[in-house]
């Protein structure tokens, strides 16, 4: 009885300490911590106590993280408002000791100079961008830690918003601390309060439905098959499952179902308050090696504090036929009712050969790599124009984020030079058409991206061009040159998943961070030459909303521009192809799939 009461309890505290921990650390930030770094603090923060109370309790510590989980059916809603009232509630005792220490703290509010809406789009599309990413790193095939980079993903993207919005008066992302502030702050206090966190909610569910319709598997294109076969399930259904009363709202079981095949795993949304679910749309595929697992079927109830087995069944691969798909129901034991499903089981005879239901559609592709160049973009240009004190360790951390979440999902280059770059070290030939859309995609996000940063920064705009002192000669070479060396880093980054180079992936759980770390200090050693634009996305959408503002010298700066940073990518790729001639795919390689080139 008391290791019950323990593990019921635990989930709730490791909650409530998290949420205090992170509310009491930014409350003093938000009061003394300074803009150079202030959200730098808080971002490092929220990374390490990610990695801290995750195996506790999945390190939600914030309302709006819980209600995407909930609204991408891994969490019940039960379980999801229950962790939002102990956060705010935390949130709440945060900000009293951060006053007690600090003495008055502000409350969220928009800045001077800005109104309501142009605050409150900011905290949407930054809340919306930490949710995706928390989604994407953490939401895995185990019921483990999915990655070692999930708290790093988390806390850069928090650090970026900071940066990028406080001088909105945006950025808080996280509805107990804006409660917290508030109820510190009075009525007026209360009510700005209340008005973010309706603009965080709205972040959550934008990104929860962006999660859900790309279907972002984090685990997808990390590792390679050895020979063996592949299993693909579908069309999930259960029968007569044990009735469990959860004892607080007097509920039947939430249901969801594992499948398991040696160390791969996967599983299916809950159902909720049925005894007979139906998972209608879910289907994934197993790998399984040479030598063969049992299946394991699980049916696990999703319950407000712990996840309680249902039934399970354990089938050998020799049972399924090898010639097409075959509808199988089993016992999930005794008394624990049925499971029934249709499964197919193919042999592997390469890793080119695995594939399955879930490899990503394209429009879900290109949706992903239009979300992450959209938010490099955004980042640029809130940090220009609000005269941010560390624009680079914000865009760098927001490129950071966006490739670990996304890497599943996309390309996730988020850089025509990059995609262009990747696609010429991977293949003779002309580019393939899905190159192209990529490109397109990425310049298109550039386009949104520069229309919503200069529409909130009360349509003021900033040119393309180089550092006072620089000819145009000067300023394009520095860009064709840092742009190659940033290129070069994500070609030559151990990520791609063939047999040629597994042998050289050293250390694949930090391209994210090789990546955007990269970014950040070829920004600033280009910055004081060419600015350090480093990215056609970034300098089209620049040079467009400039040049909507009359400036029609932005043409020639952009075409410079562009032309340089593509020519530093084709250096890159040139140089890439000459020390890793190992590496070097001479036929076409897909955007996507198992066997595919480096795409981080």
């Amino acid at each position: 009885m008391k290791e019950t009461l323990s593990s019921n309890v635990t989930p709730y505290l490791a909650e409530f300490l998290g949420t205090f921990i992170l509310v009491f650390a930014s409350g003093c930030n938000a009061a003394v911590g300074g803009a150079v770094w202030g959200p730098c603090s808080s971002g490092a923060i929220l990374a390490g106590i990610t990695y801290a109370f995750y195996g506790a309790s999945g390190a939600h510590l914030n309302p709006a993280v819980s209600l995407a989980h909930a609204l991408q059916a891994r969490v019940s809603f039960t379980k999801a408002i229950v962790y939002g009232g102990i956060q705010i509630a935390a949130g709440f005792f945060g900000a009293v000791a951060s006053r007690l220490v600090v003495g008055e703290t502000p409350y969220a509010q928009p800045a001077e100079g800005f109104t309501w809406w142009e605050t409150g789009l900011v905290e949407v599309f930054y809340t919306a961008m930490l949710c995706q990413v928390f989604l994407c790193v953490t939401v895995s095939r185990g019921t483990g830690p999915p990655n070692q980079y999930f708290g790093v993903a988390v806390g850069f993207a928090a650090m970026a918003a900071g940066y990028s919005g406080r001088h909105l008066g945006a950025g808080f992302l996280n509805p107990a601390f804006v409660m917290g502030l508030g109820l510190m702050g009075k009525v007026r206090g209360f009510l700005w309060g209340l008005f973010f966190v309706v603009c965080e909610c709205c972040g959550a569910g934008l990104a929860a439905g962006f999660f859900g319709w790309c279907k972002i598997d984090p685990h997808r294109g990390l590792k390679e098959p050895s020979r063996g076969y592949t299993v693909h399930l579908k069309s999930f259904k259960a029968y007569n499952l044990k009735t469990k009363d959860t004892g607080l709202f007097n509920e039947v079981v939430d249901p969801y179902l594992v499948a398991r095949l040696g160390p791969e795993e996967n599983q299916t949304p809950h159902i909720r308050n049925s005894l007979n679910p139906v998972w209608e749309g879910s289907e994934f595929s197993l790998l399984a090696g040479p030598k063969g697992y049992l299946l394991e079927i699980e049916i696990k109830n999703n319950g407000i504090v712990h996840d309680n087995t249902l039934g399970s069944c354990q089938l050998p691969l020799a049972d399924f036929p090898r010639d097409g798909w075959s509808r199988r129901r089993e016992s999930l034991g005794e008394g624990a009712g049925m499971v029934d499903f249709e499964v197919l089981c193919e042999a592997v005879k390469s890793p080119s050969q695995a594939t399955g239901p879930q490899a990503h559609e394209l429009g879900g592709r290109l949706l992903a790599e239009f979300v992450g160049t959209f938010f490099v973009v955004f980042t640029v240009g809130l940090n220009i124009l609000g005269l941010s004190t560390q624009p680079a360790l914000a865009i760098g951390a927001t490129l950071v984020s966006v490739t670990f979440a996304f890497r599943g999902a996309c390309p996730g280059h988020f850089n025509p030079a990059v995609t262009l770059a990747v696609a010429s070290a991977a293949l003779h030939g002309p580019l393939g058409s899905e190159v192209g859309l990529f490109v397109i995609v990425q310049f298109l996000a550039a386009l949104v991206a520069s229309f919503f940063y200069v529409m909130v920064e009360n349509w003021q705009t900033f040119p393309l061009e180089g550092a006072q002192g620089f000819d145009l000669a000067r300023v394009g070479i520095a860009e064709g040159l840092f742009t190659a060396i940033f290129a070069y880093v994500v070609l030559a980054l151990p990520t791609m998943t063939t047999s040629k180079t597994q042998a050289h992936n050293v250390a694949p759980e930090f391209t994210g961070l090789a990546i955007g770390l990269t970014f950040m200090g070829t920004n600033v050693a280009a910055a004081a030459i060419s600015g350090g634009v480093l990215n056609p996305a970034i300098a089209l959408g620049v040079a467009t909303s400039h040049l909507v503002g009359g400036d029609s010298g932005e043409i020639a700066h952009c075409v410079l521009y562009i032309v340089s940073e593509v020519c530093g990518g084709a250096l890159a790729a040139g140089l890439f192809i000459a020390t890793h001639p190992s590496w070097y795919i001479p036929v076409m390689a897909p955007l996507t799939g198992v066997e595919r080139a480096s795409f981080p």
